[in-house]
């Protein structure tokens, strides 16, 4: 746990106490004077009795006493009064009372270690050497007549004593000031680094949130660097702007959209920016009006390279030092944690999405699977009793019964082959045979086939092409595949009595074709997942398949260079377009066109 103020047993001495210690070195020194009166340290020179002197010296220190210890005064700094009595103090009582043999000397003494205690060294080593002038001055005033070798010895002998203590005290006062900015140092240092430690906390999170990052990040930075004004800025590159992620101070004097050339900072390959007058660079127009003296930002890399965005932060208070340099170093190393971690937590949820999505997929392929296998054996299973009386069965029940075979079986098929085809379509072992095809005519071909099945749900089927239509440039075999299955796709969904449409259209490129129906349409949440592989839209175990088909045309049109895209009819039910390229007119004759036999 961090504490402001440690206890003065864990920090040792502080200018801050000189105030206790000059109390009790006042009444040390006045103590003192009394016990050299009691051994007789003058022979004369008393200007003033000596009870009278004491008394008054008693009393000015006692006021000074409670006028020190009140106002704090060498912890505050307003030590001019007491300097200046405790000087007069010992000049009066030297000067009245005994000269060269006062007892009042060690007054002298009090107020040299003030003035070490209370000044830079130099101004207290001159002052020291004033008050040493002082008491030369006196005690060579009080001597009038009586001026002896023996009072020389003595001046001479205590200015030296003054002089001493004097050196000691400063020497004293200056190792405190150095210990004492040495701690400040530290506590200012384990301050910053429990807050960066904060910080690393509330970043990372369990649940990353970018904009509650960035805001501790400024709050640290405003704490830390004693900013005015910040923002972190997202680099939006294709717009060629920064755009404000979060600020504070008058809402970070930012808009959303700034121009990166406003700031005349190539931050690809300048990683700090700096402006205001500390830095003789003008400061960018967005904090004109803000009365900054520095503008410093620091570039944010993100995890994948690049430089996606920056933190700056304005202040009044000057250029940055050094180590203000470093923390603002630490805090953009945290803001690109942010970034990582917030990226890391996006991938991972994706990720688990993904896994979710693929085990509803797996759930709904094998019991789409199991349907489709169930379906076909159980309709065989059931025929196969019939099988032993097939001798007496009339000529239109076995017609029947190998009719239920057959389809069937054709089921059974269709379902392998599209395993194997969406197989090869992975490897990527589809072989295109290219030929021009007349698409119309390959959809009309297919519409025939199918004619049965539509028929058997009384659906209306349309064929709308117009006459000029462009060859296209495909694999025969794979176009019948891709109308088949779409045709087949729409012959599930739609209603009885519906209708189905097959349009085509001529493009300068390419011919689109749609095949659209009046069914029920596609779920909103579905239409993403549509073509993905083994996905069924469908709740309804009679119509949902394998999820093979519209991936297997997706994939086949995406081989010729086409596209497959699902759109909605307004009028209700389901359109499926796909392109496919047109032949070159000069290769048209070159080729040939398809073989009207097939």
């Amino acid at each position: 746990m961090r504490r402001d103020q440690p206890s003065k047993r864990e920090s040792g001495l502080r200018l801050s106490d000189a105030d206790e210690y000059l109390l009790v070195l006042r009444w040390v020194a006045l103590a003192a004077s009394i016990l050299l009166s009691f051994f007789g340290a003058f022979t004369g020179g008393m200007w003033l009795p000596f009870p009278l002197a004491l008394g008054a010296s008693a009393g000015l220190n006692l006021l000074l006493s409670v006028y020190g210890m009140r106002r704090r005064a060498f912890a505050s700094g307003h030590t001019c009064l007491i300097l200046i009595a405790d000087a007069a103090q010992a000049g009066l009582a030297t000067l009245l009372v005994g000269g060269y043999h006062s007892m009042f000397f060690p007054l002298f003494i009090l107020l040299v270690v003030e003035l070490a205690l209370a000044m830079p060294v130099r101004l207290a080593a001159a002052w020291i050497l004033s008050a040493g002038a002082l008491h030369v001055t006196t005690a060579v005033v009080n001597q009038v007549g009586q001026w002896t070798a023996l009072g020389a010895y003595m001046t001479v002998g205590k200015l030296f004593i003054l002089l001493m203590v004097g050196a000691l005290a400063i020497a004293f006062s200056e190792q405190i000031r150095h210990e004492e900015h040495s701690r400040q140092v530290a506590e200012e240092h384990a301050a910053q680094l429990t807050m960066l430690n904060e910080l690393f906390f509330q970043i990372n999170q369990p649940h990353p949130d970018l904009t509650q990052a960035f805001e501790a990040l400024l709050d640290g930075a405003q704490r830390l660097l004693h900013a005015e004004v910040g923002a972190v800025l997202l680099c939006d590159p294709t717009l060629g702007c920064w755009r404000r992620s979060v600020g504070f101070g008058a809402d970070g004097g930012l808009d959303d959209g700034i121009e990166i050339a406003d700031w005349g900072w190539p931050i690809e390959q300048q990683e700090v920016y700096t402006a205001g007058p500390a830095y003789d660079q003008s400061l960018p127009h967005c904090w004109a009006d803000q009365d900054l003296q520095a503008v410093a930002g620091i570039r944010l890399n993100s995890p994948a390279g690049g430089a996606p965005g920056a933190l700056i932060i304005g202040r009044r208070a000057g250029a940055l030092s050094q180590t203000e340099w470093l923390l603002i170093r630490a805090l953009a190393r945290e803001a690109e944690l942010a970034l990582r971690n917030v990226q890391l937590y996006a991938s991972e949820h994706a990720q688990v999405l993904r896994l979710q999505q693929f085990e509803v997929t797996r759930q709904s392929f094998l019991s789409a699977v199991a349907h489709e296998l169930r379906t076909p054996l159980t309709v065989l299973k059931t025929l196969l009793p019939s099988l032993n009386d097939w001798e007496r069965a009339s000529i239109a029940q076995q017609q029947e019964i190998a009719t239920i075979v057959e389809q069937n079986l054709n089921r059974l098929e269709a379902l392998i082959g599209d395993f194997l085809e969406s197989t090869r379509l992975e490897a990527g072992a589809v072989r295109l045979h290219r030929q021009p095809l007349d698409l119309a005519r390959r959809a009309q071909r297919v519409l025939d086939n199918l004619l049965p099945l539509f028929e058997s749900k009384q659906q209306r089927v349309t064929l709308e092409a117009p006459a000029d239509l462009k060859h296209v440039d495909a694999d025969r075999r794979r176009v019948d595949q891709i109308l088949s299955s779409l045709l087949h796709n729409a012959y599930k969904f739609t209603p009885p009595g519906g209708t189905i449409r097959a349009i085509l259209r001529k493009n300068e490129s390419n011919v689109q074709m749609c095949v659209e129906d009046n069914g029920p349409g596609v779920p909103l949440a579905a239409r993403e997942h549509i073509f993905d592989k083994f996905y069924s839209a469908s709740s309804e175990s009679a119509l949902a398949g394998v999820g093979l088909g519209l991936y297997i045309c997706r994939e086949l049109i995406s081989l010729h260079g086409g596209e497959l895209w699902y759109e909605e009819r307004p009028e209700g039910g389901s359109r499926f377009c796909f392109t496919l390229p047109v032949v070159e007119a000069e290769n048209v004759g070159e080729s040939g066109s398809e073989d009207p036999g097939d």
